[in-house]
């Protein structure tokens, strides 16, 4: 019986095809797998699946599908994320056991040209005179500039702008108030007569045209202001006078100073109106010249205007449009572009030469080449913008209409409460600012290093244009074949100690607002930065300037778009690049660039800094704000840069050292410290300060609070040192490693679904497992 029990069942199995063997194999395989996996989720999903229990597979896959999608949301945000390629900043204080680099230190008088050296050059000299008759008519209590009343005073008329002008100027056809108030159709001409018909001058004077005042005639000075030279004219039968109207013709005419070939005399101011008919321009020729050298023309010259008084047109001989010393040219020729040239011939007090003759003759304008008339006007006049450079005007008022560098009438125009318009047009030629600004052996009167003696041969000059000379301690310009100063001291005894001498009575009203010295601190290889980050030194203050010191790196590519020198799109010189480079003194220098190559012209003193040609001679031009066109294309230009700034490529310096400032101030000199430093200062060198001491002890008398106090308005002290050596050193580093990585990625899989490395290898297996069975069956 057992024997066929045992056949029945033998029949049975072999009843079993292959295929159902492989699927309770297949099955047991998975089966035994899942049991065995480290997925604690899909150990448990795995065998209710196979028992069928329906409720507790439906609730366990909604559960691991929901940590499934978290999984992969945090792993694709940690990828992005690492991909971005984030820092970190760590922030460390650490301390320096070597010697730390002294920074460059930049120090400029407020005052840019010394007021005394102003009236020597040629188109400042006016500007001198606006100062003396300022003063004067505060001495005098003449309210005839700006007030604050409602109301002018009596004979004053009150112009719309707040300005007050005499009432003999109202109604006489030009606008002294600029605004127009004063010829305005709403005017009632007939209460501002142009001047007292019943006035009458003595024997000998003239009342001048447009004026209320009487000028003495013919006695060899020119009086008359509305109308220049009237009272010296032919018209009032002045003895060779040297004010006279001339008409040129076809006909070659001569022209000559007073006595030629004798020597001129001494203090002319004479003025040559040549005329011709409508249609004609006049050639004027040049046959002999010699008068006395100096080297801006300010003793004795020539200026010859193209036009009438109101052109703004000069000739220019040797780059300038006065024309002094000796030419020796015979074949000189001008010729206008209108039929009026005005030739003004001043002479001083002291010495003279021969003088000069010339000739002139009218001539059809059809009949000039095109190429002698832009020869000899158009491009000459152009030049005529290097008189002047300025910072570029935002509002105030428009200069346009006002002949070139007539400072009267540009102050009077001023709009703005500061005068910061009007003084935007004080500028001046660079040749101007080294010879007669403010000179180191001047200013710099007392200097010490690391307790050690220093002086002004220690200070390496330049010009700006807002300060005039500069002068920089510890200045670098080339990294290869010049190394900075260094300090391992700290504290008030070391570092750099500097007196210097302000020179208040040399200061020009309207350039010298401020009384004191800027000082400017910066890195020995970068540029001073002269817009930012300035230390103001007050007169009679001794100023403390403590330092300390950070260092900022940040990471380059791919980590940021950092910049470790200066971007190709500047065009920059060789030896411009081996300068520092910043992010600050890159879009100056890329603004620079694109006002140069808009409008001709730019503000930079460095005039080598480009390697292109084309931005080297235009940035040669200074920008120049008397010429209203120019001055609109500068603004333009400037606002326009705040929105294309990023085709600069000026990103942020990969390291660099910046300095931390903490000042304080302290009376200096003190009463009793006075005397000892008037003492000092008398065996200084400088003749211009062992003058000023010797004058101010005369005026004290012996009275130590009067020198203290004339010693105070003149002198200014700083004191400049490292506190610490410590410095903080603030640095990038990446977020995110590869180790890092794996390791977040591996949290993720342990915190949301219980996996791990080896899940993962079991997954693969499950695929392979799932896949040979596939394939097996079919």
């Amino acid at each position: 019986m057992d024997k066929m029990k045992f056949q029945r069942d033998a029949t049975k199995v072999s009843d079993i095809s292959e295929p159902e063997k492989m699927d309770s194999k297949s099955s047991t395989s998975l089966k035994a797998l899942w049991f065995q996996t480290t997925s604690h989720m899909l150990s448990v999903i795995l065998p209710n699946l196979l028992t069928g229990s329906w409720i507790l597979n439906v609730v366990w896959s909604l559960i691991y599908f929901f940590f499934v999608g978290v999984l992969i949301f945090q792993t694709t945000e940690t990828l992005k994320d690492y991909f971005s390629h984030p820092v970190t900043v760590v922030i460390s204080l650490e301390t320096s056991n070597d010697e730390v680099i002294f920074p460059t230190v930049t120090i400029c008088n407020n005052n840019i040209l010394r007021k005394s050296y102003v009236r020597r050059i040629s188109y400042l000299q006016d500007l001198a005179f606006l100062d003396d008759l300022i003063q004067a008519a505060i001495d005098a209590e003449y309210e005839f500039f700006e007030i604050d009343q409602d109301i002018c005073g009596t004979g004053l008329f009150e112009c719309r702008n707040r300005k007050c002008i005499p009432n003999a100027w109202v109604c006489n056809e030009r606008s002294e108030c600029h605004d127009g108030s004063d010829e305005s159709p709403n005017v009632d001409c007939r209460k501002f007569p142009k001047r007292d018909t019943n006035q009458t001058c003595t024997t000998g004077y003239v009342l001048c045209p447009k004026e209320t005042t009487c000028a003495e005639k013919c006695n060899g000075v020119n009086e008359c202001v509305m109308e220049r030279g009237y009272d010296e004219s032919e018209a009032l039968g002045c003895p060779e006078s040297c004010i006279r109207s001339l008409e040129a013709t076809e006909t070659i005419q001569e022209l000559s100073s007073k006595k030629f070939p004798d020597s001129y005399v001494n203090n002319l101011e004479c003025i040559y109106t040549i005329n011709a008919d409508i249609g004609n321009v006049i050639e004027i020729e040049l046959k002999n010249f010699t008068v006395e050298f100096q080297i801006y023309c300010s003793f004795d010259y020539m200026k010859i205007r193209n036009g009438d008084e109101r052109s703004n047109s000069w000739f220019k001989l040797n780059g300038d449009t006065k024309m002094c010393g000796k030419i020796d040219d015979r074949n000189t020729v001008l010729i206008s572009n209108s039929n009026t040239v005005i030739i003004y011939f001043n002479t001083d007090s002291m010495d003279v030469e021969t003088g000069w003759l010339l000739t002139y003759k009218a001539s059809n304008a059809s009949n000039i080449s095109k190429r002698s008339l832009s020869e000899n006007s158009n491009e000459e006049i152009s030049e005529e913008s290097h008189e002047t450079s300025t910072n570029d005007l935002k509002g105030g008022a428009s200069f346009d209409g006002i002949n070139y560098h007539d400072w009267y009438m540009a102050y009077m125009t001023s709009v703005m409460p500061d005068y910061s318009d009007f003084r935007a047009l004080v500028q001046f030629k660079q040749a101007a600012i080294i010879g007669n600004g403010h000179q180191a052996q001047d200013f710099i009167v007392q200097c010490g290093f690391d307790d050690q003696y220093c002086s002004a041969e220690n200070f390496r000059t330049h010009q700006t244009s807002d300060f005039g000379n500069c002068f920089s301690f510890n200045s670098v310009e080339r990294k290869q074949n010049e190394i900075p100063l260094r300090t391992n001291n700290t504290g008030t005894k070391f570092g750099l100690k500097l007196s210097v001498f302000l020179d208040n009575e040399e200061y020009l009203g309207i350039s010298g607002q401020s009384l004191g010295a800027t000082l400017f601190i910066s890195n020995p290889y970068e540029k001073p930065p002269m817009d930012t980050e300035p230390i103001h030194l007050a007169p009679g203050q001794k100023t403390t300037v403590s330092l300390s010191q950070e260092i900022v790196t940040r990471r380059t590519q791919p980590f940021s778009d950092c910049s470790p020198s200066w971007p190709d799109t500047l065009k920059l010189s060789k030896n411009y690049r081996s300068i520092d480079y910043s992010v600050e003194h890159c879009l100056y220098v890329c603004l620079q660039n694109q006002i140069a190559l808009t409008c001709n012209c730019s503000f930079l003193t460095d005039t080598a800094y480009s390697d292109d040609l084309e931005i080297r001679k235009k940035a040669a031009l200074h920008c120049d704000a008397w010429k209203t066109p120019q001055k609109l294309c500068v603004d333009s230009v400037s606002t326009a840069f705040q929105a294309t700034r990023d085709l600069c490529k000026c990103t942020q310096h990969c390291r660099r050292r910046n300095l931390l400032v903490d000042t304080s101030s302290s009376d200096w000199p003190s009463a009793a410290y006075a005397p000892y430093l008037a003492t000092m200062l008398q065996k200084f060198p400088s003749i211009v300060v062992k003058e000023f001491v010797r004058r101010t002890i005369a005026q004290s008398n012996g009275i130590s609070s009067d020198l203290k106090s004339i010693m105070q308005e003149n002198f200014a002290r700083v004191e400049i040192y490292f506190k610490s050596l410590d410095f903080l050193k603030i640095e990038e580093t990446p977020m995110y490693n590869t180790a890092m990585l794996f390791g977040t990625l591996g949290g993720n899989l342990g915190l949301w679904l219980g996996w791990s490395i080896m899940t993962l290898f079991e997954l693969f297996q499950w695929v392979y497992v799932c896949i040979k069975v596939a394939f097996v069956r079919k």
